[in-house]
């Protein structure tokens, strides 16, 4: 544990000289100014107003997440080629755990940082009637929650294959994202993990918006939570088995 601590405020130290925790942390932030300048001069519909600004910052992690994960695999790789990372522990899959859980602090950072100033923002800026307190709460967990998996996903595709697939992806993904908030994405979105935390948030604002539709869907929600939590937990479990093994020399970059 004292060794994976060590890890972590070592990455935390080497991104701090990129632009990494910017983006992560202001990204975010500036969407939401963005929408509450929106919200102050437009017409007043309150919560679909509100919810329109989570399902945006769903949509928009992607590409984030494909950013980020692409840049800290840049860090590694002008750092000796991998060795650095390699060579540092006994045990060569800390330096990997370390990544995710650093990215997913920056996760967590960015997420307080978007929705409590939207939050703020909304009732002393806009001066509209806001969700509970309890539904940003809600709406921070399974933003959270849903893309956990992309982030392992993202991280190990930048190591094997290189930036580009990352950054590809982040993009389609958003795309992917954005659609299965449609008609279309009704019947697969539990099994396509760029759906997730976008769907999490409509039923999360469903139920501000109708108590009756949400107690309708409550299952079919929960049963996604739940597929979530598993597969990114496999995911992660696999991931790790991966980069135990994984050669510098087999990165395509």
């Amino acid at each position: 544990m004292v060794v994976l601590l060590r890890l972590i405020c070592a990455d935390l130290y080497k991104l701090r000289k990129t632009s990494l925790l910017r983006i992560h942390l202001f990204v975010p932030m500036i969407g939401a100014v963005s929408f509450l300048l929106y919200y102050k001069t437009a017409p007043k519909d309150t919560f679909n107003e509100i919810s329109a600004f989570y399902e945006a910052l769903a949509i928009a992690f992607p590409i984030l997440i494909g950013l980020l994960c692409a840049m800290v695999m840049s860090v590694e790789e002008q750092a000796g080629n991998f060795q650095e990372m390699l060579t540092r522990t006994k045990n060569r899959a800390l330096p990997f755990i370390s990544k995710i859980i650093t990215l997913l602090f920056l996760e967590i950072g960015a997420l307080i940082l978007a929705l409590g100033i939207f939050d703020v923002g909304i009732q002393c800026f806009v001066r509209q009637k806001n969700f509970p307190i309890v539904t940003y709460i809600e709406i921070f967990f399974v933003l959270f929650i849903g893309n956990v998996m992309l982030y392992i996903i993202h991280l190990v595709l930048s190591f094997r294959f290189g930036k580009g697939v990352s950054i590809g992806l982040g993009i389609v993904g958003s795309l992917i994202e954005a659609l299965m908030l449609t008609g279309i994405g009704d019947k697969w979105w539990k099994i396509i993990p760029y759906s997730w935390s976008a769907r999490f948030v409509d039923y999360i604002s469903l139920k501000q918006l109708s108590v009756s539709n949400y107690l309708l869907l409550r299952a079919d929600f929960h049963n996604g939570i739940l597929i979530a939590i598993v597969s990114s937990g496999v995911i992660l479990i696999l991931s790790i088995l991966w980069f135990h093994h994984w050669d510098s020399k087999s990165s395509l970059e």
